[in-house]
């Protein structure tokens, strides 16, 4: 397209931005770049980021990107990455989001429930708290009245001295979650003991799922796949006339050292 032709189609301040377009002298052929990504690929997520006129690249990193590295499961992550974004469904946040509801906790029903409230200060969190310093399954102080965040909290936990066990308080935490939903979508009464009960066995089933994993990886695996061996296929070919073609297999048992051969005429 020459430069008249671009003349009908841009006007002139474009004009000139494109023909000021340097022309590279390699012979590199040309390619897609997306310029919201580091590697110029497209992630959904960087549309988001353009929606919203976020400068991602500039911007500091998430500061609880740590829960990804946690191990616990994957559920649990998300229930965590909602908690840290306090995106919880807590009748607090849902009151933010513009829903008319009854603000009080569904557990106490005293206080307005938000995430730090439930999670921490509310007298029923505070009673599960308790259990597991009694059972020494986790040793902390969480419903005391210095800690005001359920987040910086966490972030305390993990530089802690002596090292809390973080996978088992974010099933703690998570236990005390689905506990509150059955009492608002199922009339379930709470229960201190079936919640700590509930924690004990997402932890443990996590546990026994890693110690399965590697009781079915092999210590010394019988046939190695460093050297795989080519598979050559030959077709069956009519003998010369006057001449008997013997065609056979043989193979070898895994437990015997015999040989077995299996012919076909």
């Amino acid at each position: 397209m020459g430069c008249y032709e671009l003349k009908e189609l841009v006007d002139d301040v474009h004009l000139q931005l494109i023909l000021a377009t340097p022309i590279p002298s390699n012979t590199t052929p040309d390619s897609v770049y997306w310029r919201l990504s580091e590697n110029g690929e497209f992630p959904i997520k960087t549309t988001t980021w353009a929606a919203h006129e976020l400068d991602i690249k500039n911007s500091p990193s998430w500061e609880y990107n740590w829960i990804w590295h946690l191990d616990i499961m994957p559920k649990l992550k998300i229930f965590l990455w909602q908690l840290c974004h306090t995106s919880l469904p807590t009748r607090g946040t849902l009151l933010n989001r513009g829903l008319q509801i009854d603000l009080i906790c569904p557990l106490c029903n005293v206080e307005i429930e938000d995430v730090d409230h439930l999670f921490l200060r509310c007298s029923a969190a505070q009673e599960v708290w308790g259990l597991p310093n009694e059972h020494n399954w986790v040793c902390i102080n969480a419903g005391t009245n210095s800690i005001n965040n359920v987040q910086n909290w966490l972030s305390d936990l993990r530089t802690s001295t002596p090292l809390v066990p973080l996978d088992r308080v974010v099933a703690l935490l998570w236990s005390t979650w689905k506990v509150r939903n059955n009492i608002v979508f199922q009339n379930e009464k709470f229960n201190s003991v079936a919640t700590l009960i509930r924690a004990k066995k997402v932890s443990v089933e996590w546990q026994i799922r890693h110690k399965l994993t590697q009781s079915l990886q092999p210590l010394n695996p019988r046939f190695s796949t460093t050297n795989p061996k080519k598979t050559y296929w030959m077709a069956w070919k009519k003998p010369p006339e006057g001449s008997i073609k013997l065609s056979f297999d043989e193979f070898k048992s895994i437990n015997s050292s015999n040989i077995r051969r299996l012919y076909y005429t």
